[in-house]
């Protein structure tokens, strides 16, 4: 499945925006902790 560059922008976007709320939660949770 070829996707055009646009596609893969939003996707791309989508897994960064993604990332930074996983690691957000991860650093909520370590602080959390001590």
């Amino acid at each position: 499945m070829v996707a055009s560059d646009d596609t893969f922008e939003e996707i791309n976007d989508a897994l960064v925006d993604v990332s930074i709320r996983l690691a957000g939660l991860k650093k909520l949770r370590c602080m959390n902790q001590f």
